[in-house]
């Protein structure tokens, strides 16, 4: 039985053929496919597949799946103790193989015992997250070439609320020392 490429209806041979897990093909997609047609007999040539991909690798969000919520590694993330840290921030982290797409997830942290107020360790946990998700692709990119995943916390350790700019600087250097760290 000859395959085809779901999108562009070419005959696939082992050359042109790209085979995916049903999670990435899903993301990838980005249309409005039904999960029945997600199956093990769908083929999908490298050309559409790189079309389709590229907006996936970069994308500017945050998705859910980028958030790290496995109490195992999140605890082992922890043990791993290996740490980078740039004031006002300490970021823990772990290469390991996460069942994700995405090649690093994270946790963000705002210390009870430094905020009493729920409404301000909110605020300094979106300024974080909205760092992260501006500047990710850096490290992403280097994840990527070297075919390896992460996992992270973010845990603001000042004392006082930053700006969301400070806050976006120092996030950004820590994150580049991890890249330095990682190579």
């Amino acid at each position: 039985m000859s395959k085809s490429c779901y999108f562009c209806n070419i005959l696939l041979n082992e050359d042109n053929e790209q085979q995916l897990d049903d999670t990435r093909l899903k993301l990838a997609l980005d249309t409005k496919i039904e999960m029945q047609k997600f199956n093990a007999n769908f083929h999908v040539c490298k050309a559409c597949f790189q079309k389709r991909s590229q907006g996936l690798k970069f994308k500017n969000s945050l998705k859910k799946a980028e958030i790290l919520s496995l109490k195992k590694l999140i605890s082992s993330t922890f043990a791993n103790k290996k740490s980078v840290t740039k004031f006002p921030f300490k970021v823990f982290y772990q290469l390991n193989e996460i069942d994700t797409p995405y090649p690093a997830q994270a946790l963000f942290t705002v210390p009870k015992r430094s905020f009493k107020k729920a409404v301000d360790r909110n605020l300094l946990r979106r300024r974080i997250k909205e760092a992260y998700r501006k500047n990710k692709h850096h490290l992403y990119r280097v994840l990527e070439d070297k075919e390896i995943q992460l996992s992270l916390i973010i845990i603001y350790i000042a004392k006082q609320k930053m700006s969301y700019e400070e806050i976006e600087q120092q996030l950004t250097v820590s994150l580049e020392k991890i890249i330095q760290k990682i190579e």
